[in-house]
């Protein structure tokens, strides 16, 4: 599912109406676990996911090589899933 970016879900622990800084400082203050079980609620936008990647790379998870919120945008993931 491809989010917009405009959006702004709920983090655990967060109320809705957060702004975008205070909603990136919690995410930050989460441990990798919680950030991964974040990204895997599909709680995530995908320019946070883009911005988590570019801070820590090692964390998201990939496929092929690629972060996974990427490669599921190509069309080989896409038909896969289909």
């Amino acid at each position: 599912m491809i989010r917009s970016h405009t959006v702004v879900e709920a983090l655990p622990f967060l109320p809705v109406d957060v702004t975008p800084a205070e909603r990136q400082t919690a995410f930050w203050r989460m441990s990798p676990a919680e950030r991964q079980a974040t990204y895997h609620r599909g709680e995530l936008t995908f320019g946070e996911c883009l911005r988590w990647g570019a801070r820590a790379p090692h964390e998201p998870p990939c496929l092929d090589g690629e972060f996974e919120y990427i490669a599921a945008l190509t069309p080989e993931v896409a038909e896969a899933r289909a």
